[in-house]
């Protein structure tokens, strides 16, 4: 447990209690998280009770040359997945070797800006491009005003459109539909490794 980020000192946007691998000191999570976007060192934020398996969140590397604190932050974190693969029936015979870290990188399109020489041994790296927030906060401003043409009826039941077109179509157009599915599809990427279904 790392606790030295009292009011967001190190973390601005972490608690101030934040489950690290029990192997990493606190000077270790400083260089590490000074390495990493926004000082977002890796951070626990699931853990499958069944299977052992975890999610942890991070920034993006701000450089593709590796890092020490880094390098022993993820191994540790495969170190951990290990021993709670073993405690688990189903995976109880994996090998250390066999553990792997999934690694989801997930960028606004065009912003691939760091290129990986990504040699941290049992990893696998998933590289996803959305959309940029700007895209996305203008999706919603559109289905926000898609909504404000839209007026229930109570002694009808039912919602009447204002607009002349229909809905439906109205609503694929603002892009926002297409937002929700790159995300959906990431997640179901996410909870199948670390397979909770």
């Amino acid at each position: 447990m790392f606790t030295d980020n009292i009011e967001g000192s190190v973390c601005p946007s972490y608690p101030q209690y934040i489950v690290v691998p029990q192997a990493m000191s606190d000077k270790e999570i400083v260089k590490c998280a000074k390495y990493r976007s926004d000082m977002r060192f890796p951070a626990l934020t699931y853990y499958h009770k069944k299977n052992g398996a975890s999610i942890w969140r991070s920034g993006q590397a701000l450089t593709s040359s590796t890092n020490k604190a880094d390098k022993k932050m993820i191994n540790s974190i495969i170190d951990t997945l290990y021993v709670n693969a073993q405690s688990s029936i189903k995976f109880k015979d994996v090998k250390r070797e066999e553990a792997r870290l999934h690694i989801f990188d997930v960028r606004a399109k065009g912003a691939m800006s760091v290129k990986y020489d990504f040699n941290y041994p049992s990893t696998w790296m998933w590289l996803y491009e959305v959309e940029g927030i700007q895209k996305t906060r203008e999706s919603y401003i559109k289905l926000l005003q898609l909504n404000n043409n839209l007026t229930y009826s109570s002694q009808q039941n039912h919602i009447r459109l204002l607009t002349g077109k229909k809905w439906l179509t109205q609503l694929d157009t603002t892009g926002w539909l297409q937002s929700i599915a790159y995300l959906l599809s990431e997640v179901n990427m996410i909870v199948d490794s670390v397979r909770v279904m």
